[in-house]
Parts: C-alpha cells; structure tokens; sequence
C-alpha cells in the first residue's frame, strides 16, 4: 500500500506497522463523509417525479443511479 502513496504521504505513514492500522490511519484522514451531499441526493431521490413524456426505462436508470449515490 505504501508504494502506491505519493512521497510526502510515505514519510507521514511508513511507521505504521502493517496494513490493517495504515488503511485505518489513511481513512480518518480522507474518508471523511461529505453530509451535506447525501442530504442533497436522498432529497432528490425522495423528490423526484415520474413524467408521461419521457421512457420509463430512462427515469428506472435515474431512480437507480441516484440510490446507488446514497
């Protein structure tokens, strides 16, 4: 995993002692959750309409996307 960080990461991180506690470190560093996004996607997905005028196809494949997003 180390081999893949840019070089002033691996400084940071080499001394971890083994994957488990360097994925850790790495995650409450980066893995922070942008809130305010999810919020903004599960409202589109509670909002959002069926209309006559386009496919049903089209609108399943809007519907999924955004579930998969939350």
């Amino acid at each position: 995993m180390i081999s893949v960080l840019t070089e002033y990461l691996v400084d940071v991180y080499m001394s971890l002692l083994n994957s488990k506690e360097l994925w850790g470190a790495l995650e409450r560093t980066f893995g922070v959750s942008d809130a305010g996004s999810e919020v903004y996607v599960m409202d589109q997905l509670y909002n959002y309409k069926i209309v006559d005028n386009r496919s049903v196809v089209e609108q399943a494949h809007e519907i999924q996307t955004l579930a998969y997003e939350t």
